[in-house]
């Protein structure tokens, strides 16, 4: 997945393995944006599992963090795991 979204990595794309983070500023960015991903899906033939999918979310899990706005949190689980 990396070598499908280089061009648009680190600019408004996060891949780890086959998850994909679309990120803005704005919600008319977003919309931009995930047009441009489906296009590099499309042109690349890759199935899209629609009960995968969130849009537009505030706040989302990726990799074991939560990501709300600018802010990068752990899950309290691994915290409390950590503490003990």
């Amino acid at each position: 997945m990396n070598k499908v979204f280089h061009p648009l990595l680190d600019k408004f794309v996060v891949v780890c393995i086959n998850d994909i983070v679309v990120y803005s500023n704005s919600l008319e960015k977003h919309l931009e944006y995930l047009q441009r991903v489906f296009k590099f899906l499309e042109n690349k033939l890759y199935v899209k599992k629609k009960k995968k999918y969130s849009f537009v979310q505030e706040k989302v899990e990726f990799l074991s963090h939560k990501i709300r706005g600018r802010q990068l949190l752990m899950r309290e689980d691994k915290v409390r795991a950590i503490q003990e």
